[in-house]
């Protein structure tokens, strides 16, 4: 059975070409805020969470937040994907919250992306 990542990124384009770079090796669905992905995760829990930190409406620390609530999502594997700067700072701060890795939107590569998965998906 296929490992499932949902994407959670409000850039329709981007989050087209995550699910297309990532339905490669994994099954994937895809909202768009924070308030679909935790519907969509009380549903159906992914294998992992793809994360964008800008969302509109609630915001991805909202979704962190609600994620460590809950014994069943609190070890829920989480890549965050951003244009923030100081992502190496961003990484230790989001650590709690389960996430396992921050990826630059404007460099990350297609192998760079599944490679990320292939590593946080045990």
């Amino acid at each position: 059975m296929s490992k499932k990542i949902l994407i959670v990124e409000d850039n329709d384009w981007l989050a087209e070409q995550f699910e297309a770079i990532l339905s490669t090796e994994f099954s994937t669905a895809r909202v768009a805020d924070g308030a679909a992905a935790m519907e969509i995760i009380e549903q159906d829990l992914p294998d992992a969470l793809l994360l964008d930190m800008l969302l509109t409406g609630p915001g991805a620390l909202g979704v962190l937040h609600e994620l460590q609530s809950y014994a069943d999502t609190s070890n829920l594997p989480v890549v965050v994907c951003t244009s923030l700067p100081d992502r190496q700072q961003l990484a230790s701060s989001l650590a709690a919250y389960g996430v396992r890795a921050v990826l630059d939107k404007t460099t990350v590569t297609p192998q760079r992306l599944l490679r990320t998965f292939r590593e946080v998906i045990v």
